[in-house]
């Protein structure tokens, strides 16, 4: 489902971030290079991205603004565990993603007409066997 990036996309993805990031310094306190304003804690205020991880200001905020990057990002990680997959939810029948209308909806537009359909003759055999 997920495919490991390589170094060269990582650098892409590395690159788009510095020169698009509202939180990447290049010079951080006490002389820290590529230095993440948000601090992550778990590397020390270094940017995420260079250490190849994700974070979720840039996958939110900065990723949309190139659709091509984009593409590639979701195309390189799994898109059920990251932040931009708001709105899409995966078939509970089939696996599939689809876009989502409300919070209720389980199942893909296929599936669904297919339960329906189902429901339906459940109904009218119901039904029938009360009148006979």
């Amino acid at each position: 489902m997920s495919q490991e990036a390589t170094a060269k996309e990582y650098a892409l993805f590395f690159r788009f971030a510095r020169d698009n990031c509202c939180n990447y310094s290049p010079k951080g306190p006490l002389g820290k290079k590529h230095y993440c304003w948000l601090e992550p804690k778990e590397t020390n205020g270094l940017c995420v991205i260079q250490c190849g991880k994700h974070c979720r200001w840039f996958v939110g905020a900065v990723l949309p603004l190139d659709k091509a990057l984009e593409a590639e990002w979701r195309r390189v990680h799994d898109p059920n565990v990251l932040p931009w997959t708001k709105g899409q939810r995966t078939c509970c029948v089939c696996g599939k993603r689809f876009p989502s209308g409300n919070n209720r909806q389980l199942r893909c537009a296929d599936c669904a007409k297919a339960r329906r359909r189902e429901q339906v003759m459940k109904r009218v055999r119901r039904h029938r066997l009360k009148k006979g």
